[in-house]
Order: C-alpha cells, then sequence, then structure tokens
C-alpha cells in the first residue's frame, strides 16, 4: 500500500436574512382629519412585506384614506407569517365643548372628627380627566382642604393641541364640628350643657320636633336626643329616656310663668300657695337674683341680664320646680 500525507479540508456557506421587526398594531392608532381642512389621510403598513390585502380592494403597502369608516390590512411577511391590523378614521368638527360652567358643583367641606374624605366627580363622558393634583380618574377622593381643578378633554382633530376641553375649579374647606351635647333632666324639662351661637332641633323617638331652643319642655315620655348645627356640621347627644314625667308636683298645675321667652320682664303668677320662693341662675349655676313669690302676680324684671338662658327655681318647704327662661331683645 501507498501511505499518503494529503490533508483534506470542506466549507459551508449559510445566508442569513434578518426579516424587518414588524410592530402588532402596524397602522398605528385611529386618526382622521379636521372637516374645515378636508385633508384625505395616507394609511401605511410595514414595508418590504410579501404581500398586502386591504379591505378596500387595493394591494400596496399605502393607501388613501378619504372617507370616514373602518380600515383594515391583511400583510404576509418575508417568512410567510399572516398579520391582520385595523384603526378607525373619522372627521372632526370645530366645536366647544358644552357643560356647565360649574359642572363640580359648589364649594365643599368636610367636618372635624366626623368626615374623612370628599369626593369629587366630572361629569361622565369625556375622554380625558386630569385634576390639579395629577390624578386622571373621573372621580377623586380627597382629604386636605385647598383649591383644586379637574380639565376634561375630547379628542378633536381641528385643535392644534389636538383636544376640546372644559375646565372647573373647587374650593375644599375644613369646617369644626360642634361639640357633643350633654343632656340634663331637670323636672320636667331637658337642658343642653351648649347654648349659644349654633342651630337647635329635638328629636322624639327618632322624629324632629319644631323646638329650636337649647332646653326642651317635655310634653310626653318617649326617647330624646339633641342636633347641634353648626354652619353645615352637626353633632348629636346621646339618648335619654324619659318613662314618668313630674305632672304629680302640685307646683306643676299651680305656677305659671310668662312670657317666655322674654325681652327682660316677666311674670310669675302663683295661683293657690304661699310663702313660694324663687331663685335665678346661669348656666353655670351662679345665684343672680332670688326673692319671695306672693300669691297672685308677681313682675320679675332680668333687663340687666345679657341675652341668653336661665334657670329660675321655684320651691317651698315640700316642692321645687325648675323652669328655663330664655333672655331676648
Amino acid at each position: 500500500s501507498i501511505a499518503s500525507n494529503e490533508s483534506r479540508s470542506d466549507t459551508i456557506i449559510k445566508e442569513v436574512i434578518i426579516l424587518p421587526k414588524i410592530d402588532r398594531y402596524f397602522l398605528g392608532n385611529d386618526t382622521g382629519w379636521c372637516n374645515a381642512i378636508g385633508a384625505p389621510l395616507a394609511l401605511s403598513a410595514a414595508n418590504g412585506m410579501h404581500c398586502y390585502e386591504w379591505n378596500t380592494g387595493e394591494t400596496g403597502s399605502a393607501i388613501i384614506a378619504d372617507t370616514t369608516g373602518v380600515y383594515w390590512v391583511k400583510i404576509i411577511t418575508p417568512n410567510f407569517c399572516v398579520l391582520y391590523d385595523t384603526l378607525i378614521v373619522s372627521v372632526d368638527t370645530i366645536e366647544f365643548i358644552e357643560t356647565d360652567d360649574n359642572f363640580l358643583g359648589s364649594d365643599k367641606y368636610w367636618c372635624e372628627n366626623i368626615d374623612t374624605f370628599v369626593t369629587l366627580s366630572a361629569p361622565e363622558g369625556f375622554d380625558g380627566y386630569k385634576w390639579s393634583n395629577g390624578l386622571t380618574g373621573r372621580e377623586i377622593e380627597l382629604s386636605e382642604a385647598g383649591t383644586y381643578w379637574v380639565k376634561v378633554s375630547n379628542r378633536n382633530q381641528c385643535e392644534a393641541s389636538g383636544d376640546l376641553y372644559a375646565f372647573d375649579t373647587i374650593n375644599i374647606s375644613y369646617l369644626t364640628t360642634p361639640p357633643k351635647p350633654t343632656l340634663n333632666r331637670i323636672d320636667d324639662s331637658l337642658f343642653s350643657n351648649i347654648i349659644n351661637n349654633y342651630d337647635f332641633k329635638w328629636y322624639k323617638n327618632n322624629f324632629p320636633l319644631s323646638d329650636t331652643f337649647n332646653y326642651l319642655i317635655l310634653q310626653d315620655t318617649g326617647t330624646y336626643f339633641l342636633e347641634v348645627k353648626n354652619s353645615d356640621c352637626k353633632s348629636y347627644s346621646d339618648t335619654i329616656q324619659v318613662a314618668t314625667l313630674g305632672i304629680n308636683n302640685p307646683l306643676f298645675s299651680q305656677i305659671k310663668l310668662y312670657p317666655n321667652p322674654t325681652n327682660g320682664k316677666f311674670i310669675i303668677e302663683v295661683l293657690n300657695f304661699d310663702n313660694q320662693m324663687f331663685t335665678i341662675q346661669d348656666i353655670v349655676g351662679k345665684d343672680l337674683k332670688s326673692g319671695q313669690l306672693l300669691r297672685g302676680i308677681n313682675h320679675i324684671d332680668i333687663s340687666n341680664l345679657s341675652n341668653g338662658t336661665y334657670f329660675i327655681t321655684i320651691y317651698n318647704k315640700e316642692q321645687t320646680i325648675t323652669y328655663s327662661l330664655i333672655k331676648t331683645e
């Protein structure tokens, strides 16, 4: 045999084709034009595809859209993948958003120790919402006082900014809630520890009464509570159960006090009792005036006292009765 020192080699050549990257939504976003300008649009699919098929019947990579409607295209890529995309072409007109200039409503508030937030709502049916604090929902919840605004917008090709918008501002304030009232019963009256600068409303068995003073003369048994209002904030007393009235006290039928409220001068009429005494106190229990009552008409003058609520106690050795007395102008 003959030995051979001859070596051998081989070469393989491969051709690599880099295909174009295709966006899934290769036609882009829905689009349109302004009727005041009136320019048809060119719709373009990805370049370099194997073939194109538009719903209009055209087969090029781009077409002219001169009417509104839905357009779609089917493409076959160089590696024979089939892709579809669809967009809507519309025509916008020059117009303004029609909405109430004060669409956020009146200024709002929340009450100390009661509310924790305020909800602001913009109108429905807009394409976009942008609030002064950066939020973009139709409704937002706020827990701080201040001035807030919202811009609501609709897409429109006729505007340089691409949309039409409306704008509104609202103030959110923080109000002090009245203190919780405490009720005390003295004979057949209920008294609140809160006296001035509030609105009062009494409730019996959860139904409102017509009484608007800080005291209530009881006419019937039941469950009572008091609402105290300051501006738009309210607080409520605990309920108090009145199971009996003091009608067995003889003084109830023998003493008349009028007028009440009084501008300073009033009458205590004693019918059938002698040797009655009276004491007038302020809301904290300080004695302001006292004296003896005779049978019949007794004229009392408290014109020197400030306007407000006072307690007048009429008593003898056996019985005591206390009224609330309102001094006004």
